[in-house]
């Protein structure tokens, strides 16, 4: 019956709903709604428009649909899977980092970076919602016609979307090398390959990166980049995230447990804990790490692309905060504990700290191997979502969507060969990208839609400030490149 109502409120959006039941000669006693159900029913005018009242409309339920053409998700089921993917999106990697972060910047400078950055994330995820509402569009291509004058929009559209293709493109590559690394790690250590003439070509392959490279990317990233709708990584998404959790624990354990991997009273000298850097650069590297630490912006509107014609802001901004504050717990406890454990020999990846031969340390590194695999289909999903709309394609053959895919996977892969340091892919990501589709971006829209004039200043100014933190972090990146070679 809510469907058949549906259907005609949209065909005749002015006859309001008890016009509609008695149209449809249902009995008072058969259908009671009450004033909540009343105004859920209220839907907005569309381009659509039938003559009649009682008839089928499959035109306008269908255009609502995805690719398959089944209906949208309940709103409770799609305000529960923006948040599984935020939280995996954006803590899939940034556990492992964050602790070398603090490591650059300082513990107490690290901490303060991390909440400007979870408060500024929180902030521009909602100006990204607001647009979204505010024009009726799903993709910043559309969005930025709707907002800017129709040349000057279709080139920032254009812009927009190619900024996220590359900064997604960059977090896969980096992905991509933490899983290579963290699995070469282990299995070189579980798996003994004699050094000797008969072995010399399985032990230098066992021992090669792009090996390992090889595996995640054919084996694993790839077919999972291939499926059709990322709802079906809901699933994995909710067993990522609990792998996560336990990788937390595990490490913020062992920093009550004595072992070899905490420093010698003699050596706490030498190592001293740093609260805040006086390196420069080192703070211009670190500032890429707290703004990855909540980079999930690009799976915010390829999410909401399923929901119908009306988004419900109130529960997605909800379903937001609720995602960054649990990553925003979970890095304050493991980046913590895993810099006061290591301190100045933290490496970008805590997991590699500890010994090979720890048993629970081997079931987390093999673990956040999992979740990185998980997570890397989503960044395809949005580059790929980001190309299908700056091409126009609204439906894609399976022959095209393997195609794409192929080139995403097969470009990651280089980059990760070729760039083996997560350090300067984030370095550089973030400078060029990443501030500018995080920040940016999110700033301009909102200065437009905005109508409170202290808000529109307010961000005129973190725009202007996120673009002087694009240039010093760029910079940064750059001299430590040159160093690195």
């Amino acid at each position: 019956v809510k469907k058949t109502l549906y259907r005609m409120s949209q065909a005749s959006p002015d006859r309001d709903l008890n016009e509609s039941v008695s149209l449809l000669g249902i009995d008072d006693t058969m259908m009671n709604v009450d004033e909540d159900e009343e105004s859920t029913m209220t839907f907005t005018a569309t381009d659509h428009h039938f003559d009649g009242v009682g008839i089928a409309m499959e035109e306008e339920w269908d255009s609502m649909n995805d690719f398959e053409g089944k209906p949208p998700l309940k709103k409770s089921t799609n305000a529960i899977f923006i948040t599984l993917n935020i939280v995996n999106t954006a803590i899939g990697a940034g556990i492992l980092t964050i602790s070398y972060a603090y490591s650059l910047s300082g513990i107490i400078l690290g901490i303060v970076f991390l909440f400007i950055s979870y408060i500024l994330s929180i902030i521009t995820m909602n100006l990204l919602i607001k647009a979204a509402k505010f024009t009726q569009k799903r993709s910043l291509q559309e969005i930025s016609k709707v907002l800017f004058p129709k040349r000057v929009g279709h080139i920032f559209g254009i812009i927009f979307e190619l900024s996220i293709i590359l900064q997604t493109f960059g977090i896969c590559s980096g992905y991509n090398v933490i899983a290579a690394t963290a699995l070469k790690k282990q299995i070189t250590h579980l798996i003994h390959i004699p050094d000797s003439k008969d072995w010399i070509w399985i032990y230098d392959m066992m021992h090669m990166d792009v090996f390992y490279l090889f595996l995640v990317v054919a084996f694993v990233i790839y077919p999972l980049s291939t499926l059709r709708h990322i709802k079906v990584l809901s699933i994995t998404s909710t067993a990522s995230i609990l792998v996560i959790f336990a990788i937390i624990t595990i490490v913020f354990v062992h920093y009550f447990i004595p072992g070899e991997y905490h420093f010698p009273a003699g050596e706490l000298i030498t190592h001293p804990i740093v609260y805040v850097s006086k390196n420069w650069m080192n703070i211009a590297l670190s500032a890429n790490f707290y703004i990855f630490a909540f980079g999930a912006h690009n799976t915010i509107l390829p999410s909401v692309s399923e929901y119908g014609k009306k988004i419900p802001g109130r529960k997605i901004n909800l379903a937001i905060i609720v995602a960054l504050t649990f990553c925003l717990l979970c890095y304050l406890v493991i980046s913590v504990s895993g810099y006061m454990l290591f301190r100045d020999n933290t490496f970008d990846n805590i997991l590699l700290n500890f010994p090979m031969a720890n048993i629970a340390f081997t079931i987390a590194r093999f673990g956040i191997v999992f979740v990185i695999c998980v997570s890397s289909p989503l960044m395809v999903y949005s580059m790929r979502y980001s190309i299908f709309k700056m091409l126009h394609w609204e439906k894609v053959s399976t022959a095209w969507w393997h195609v794409f895919t192929s080139l995403i996977t097969i470009g990651c892969f280089i980059i990760a060969a070729l760039v083996p340091n997560i350090t300067i892919i984030i370095g550089y990501v973030g400078s060029i990208c990443a501030i500018f589709n995080t920040y940016c971006i999110p700033f301009v829209l909102g200065i437009i839609v905005e109508k409170r004039w202290y808000l529109r200043g307010l961000y005129m100014l973190l725009l202007f400030l996120s673009l002087v933190l694009a240039c010093v972090s760029f910079v940064g990146t750059t001299v430590y490149t040159i160093e690195f070679f």
